[in-house]
This record gives structure tokens, C-alpha cells and sequence, in this order.
């Protein structure tokens, strides 16, 4: 046996990067917060233009509402999903003497 070899432990694992991991957190909560408040200023009732009367302005409010909502929702379940990874450190890998 290689001599070098004896002081490397029996298994080596992998885990997840809780760094990484951590800096998603932060951004998906930055998006949670920013996104409505960007909704409601930009597209909300107190909104710049008329939209009364020009029913296309009214349609792209109605979709940018829509795709604002999907980002949204999108996020709010990949912090569920992120902070659960975050909170078992996740194992990705395990290898031991044989590969």
C-alpha cells in the first residue's frame, strides 16, 4: 500500500457549498421584497399614462401583473427549496478508498 495513502481518511465527502447557498438566500428574499413593491409603483393604480382609455396599455398592465406574480410565486418556492438545503447541508458525494 502507498505510504502517502494511510493518513487520508476512509470516506471523503462532498457537501454543499453553504456559502453559495447562503448568497441565494439573501437574493431570493431581495426579489420577495423589491418585486411587489416594483408591481404595485409601476404597474399599480397610482401608475404614470392613461389607461382608461387605450385598452393596450391596459393589456400590458394586466400581463406585466401576471408575469410579475409567476417571478414571484417561482421565487418564493425556490426559498423554500434553497432554505431546506441550506438548513441539512446537504451530502452530495460520498467516495471512499476504491473511488
Amino acid at each position: 500500500m502507498n505510504e502517502h495513502a494511510s493518513h487520508l481518511p476512509k470516506q471523503l465527502e462532498l457537501r454543499a457549498d453553504r456559502r453559495w447557498t447562503g448568497i441565494t438566500i439573501v437574493l431570493l428574499i431581495a426579489i420577495l421584497v423589491v418585486l411587489p413593491a416594483l408591481a404595485w409603483t409601476q404597474f399599480g393604480p397610482s401608475a404614470i399614462g392613461k389607461i382608461e382609455t387605450n385598452e393596450n396599455s391596459i393589456l400590458a398592465f394586466w400581463i406585466a401583473r401576471v408575469a410579475l406574480a409567476a417571478v414571484f410565486l417561482r421565487a418564493a418556492l425556490a426559498l423554500k427549496r434553497i432554505w431546506d438545503l441550506w438548513r441539512s447541508s446537504l451530502i452530495l458525494f460520498v467516495l471512499d478508498k476504491r473511488g
